[in-house]
């Protein structure tokens, strides 16, 4: 019993550490992409002052 108890915890564990990674992926690809939609506006308001 104890290591059934073991096994489901080690799986919870694994799946919880594979939402987090997902999850990290996921926000640091979107702080990408909004970095780079900043850039972009920006430069096309440096082009449209000067």
């Amino acid at each position: 019993m104890q290591f059934v108890d073991h096994f489901t915890s080690s799986l919870l564990t694994a799946h919880f550490y594979h939402l987090i990674s997902k999850s990290l992926i996921y926000f640091s690809s979107i702080s990408v992409i909004l970095f780079v939609f900043n850039m972009i506006i920006t430069l096309i308001y440096i082009c449209i002052l000067f």
